[in-house]
């Protein structure tokens, strides 16, 4: 949708509407800030709307919090469409405040000045009786300020609050998704300070509670846009990232938290995810007791839970992370001697092709790509692929016949 004929996208009585707030001046104030643009717009109440614009003026994404949720945009949202196509926002490159009429608003104190005016105990009571009012507040503090050792717990508490803040029944509707995540990103966002305060288990626990929490919301919302599947990544990522630096006086506790993480129900049909967090600990398997674990996990597949294609899919997920921790504690003859033993996976089976390629064994190479396109008849992809390496092959070594 684009802001130069954003009307055929939207209902006729919502873009009735939405223009009357537009001409009746009810859109108080509209700035650029962090790569989108944030209006105040009034009415019965008042709202927030954030739009993110492309150079060319597509509408990439869009939010307003008031509680609408009988179609895509509202009325105080195309209010702020047109505004934009106004005020030719796409092309603008300042990022200073705009003001919505022609002369410029005087200047007014700043939050920062009138509330470093306050007391300590009117900001105290300012602070409650807006935690009062909108929960999450009160979540977030808590969170961060809690001299607790153990902030699960409080994180926790946060993400709900936030999610429930926009939660119809039980349901958070796609418009709402980014904000019902937004106490899961503050949590995230903690995660890299705790690491480089070394605090590598508390990290450790908050990415987990982000991934659990995110992932029964999941089951509970229409992430369309992706938001909460992002979280979950990143919640992924930052373990990774522990691991990737934990010292070895935590790693075996860690081990045990993740994989132990890794194989909750809750990822039961989520193989990537799953997969990715067993990818993580791979390092952490210098130790024998945590190798051998690993293992044990990785040659358990229960093919009574799941259907032939998905029993393949964690089959090859499974062996790739087993190649992995061989190449990285056994080294790469033992690697290459696990492909070899598995060359029924075509993941195995093209790195031997580009292994006998690299050490110009040509004709096994050929062998290989003709031998794959045997086994993966039903596989039309595989077996296009599997002919090119053939052909650059042949014309390698000159035979094209």
């Amino acid at each position: 949708m684009n802001l130069k004929n954003f009307e055929t996208h939207i209902e006729s009585k919502i873009l009735s509407r939405g223009r009357a707030y537009f001409e009746h001046g009810y859109i108080s104030s509209l700035e650029y800030s962090d790569d989108e643009w944030v209006a105040d717009v009034s009415g019965s109440d008042d709202y927030t709307v954030t739009v993110k614009l492309s150079n060319n003026g597509d509408v990439v994404e869009t939010y307003c919090d008031c509680p609408y949720d009988l179609g895509a945009y509202c009325k105080h949202q195309v209010a702020v469409f047109f505004e934009l196509r106004k005020n030719n926002a796409h092309s603008a490159t300042e990022t200073k405040a705009r003001n919505t009429n022609d002369k410029k608003a005087p200047k007014g104190e700043s939050l920062e000045d009138i509330l470093t005016k306050l007391d300590k105990k009117a900001l105290i009571s300012l602070i409650i009786q807006y935690s009062k009012e909108y929960k999450p507040i009160a979540s977030e503090i808590k969170f961060r300020y809690s001299e607790k050792a153990d902030k699960s717990s409080d994180a926790r508490k946060l993400i709900r609050s936030t999610i429930n803040a926009v939660s119809d029944r039980g349901f958070v509707e796609y418009r709402n998704v980014r904000h019902a995540i937004s106490g899961a990103n503050e949590v995230l966002s903690m995660i890299d300070d705790m690491q480089n305060s070394n605090e590598y288990i508390s990290a450790v626990s908050l990415a987990i509670v982000v991934a659990e929490e995110m992932m029964d919301l999941m089951n509970n919302c229409d992430d369309s846009n992706g938001y909460v599947g992002g979280a979950i990544a990143e919640a992924i990522e930052k373990i990774q990232a522990v691991i990737d630096d934990v010292p070895e006086e935590h790693s075996d506790k860690i081990f045990t938290t993740v994989v132990n993480h890794a194989f909750n129900k809750m990822y039961d049909g989520w193989t990537d995810w799953r997969t990715d967090l067993l990818s993580a600990l791979v390092p952490l398997c210098g130790s024998k007791k945590n190798r051998e674990q690993l293992e044990s996990y990785l040659n358990d597949t229960d093919s009574s839970k799941s259907s032939k294609w998905s029993r393949d899919y964690d089959l090859r997920s499974m062996q790739l992370i087993q190649h992995d921790i061989i190449t990285r504690f056994d080294g790469e003859a033992a690697a290459q001697d696990y492909v070899n033993q598995n060359l029924d996976s075509i993941d195995f089976r093209y790195m031997a092709i580009e292994h006998a390629i690299k050490n110009k064994q040509y004709d096994k190479a050929a062998t290989l790509c003709i031998e794959g396109e045997k086994l993966n008849q039903s596989y039309p992809g595989i077996v296009s692929r599997l002919r090119e390496i053939l052909f650059g092959i042949h014309e390698s070594t000159g035979n094209l016949h």
